[in-house]
């Protein structure tokens, strides 16, 4: 029998200590103009139980960086660090 990967031991580990505190999980499917309101309602449950701050991050986009932008920043990042063995 193969053993099981690190990641997979990893969950089991983490869904154990979420056990021992009394938690369980829950999939809750919820309209997109009320997700926020239930992760604060969420965050403010498990501050009041357990002292849990959850930080919640509105989605950010990264801009996207084209081939061209990324192929001229290393360039550059190349002659800096060459101008700077001179």
């Amino acid at each position: 029998m193969t053993e099981p990967n690190a990641a997979t031991r990893r969950v089991e580990l983490l869904r154990a200590r979420r056990a021992q505190k009394g938690l369980t999980r829950i999939d809750l499917y919820v309209h997109t103009e009320d997700h926020e309101k239930v992760k604060r309602f969420v965050n403010s449950l498990n501050e009041k139980r357990f002292g849990i701050i959850t930080k919640i991050h509105p989605p950010q986009e990264k801009p996207k960086e084209t081939i061209e932008d990324k192929l001229a920043r290393q360039a550059e990042e190349a002659r800096a660090k060459f101008k700077a063995l001179l």
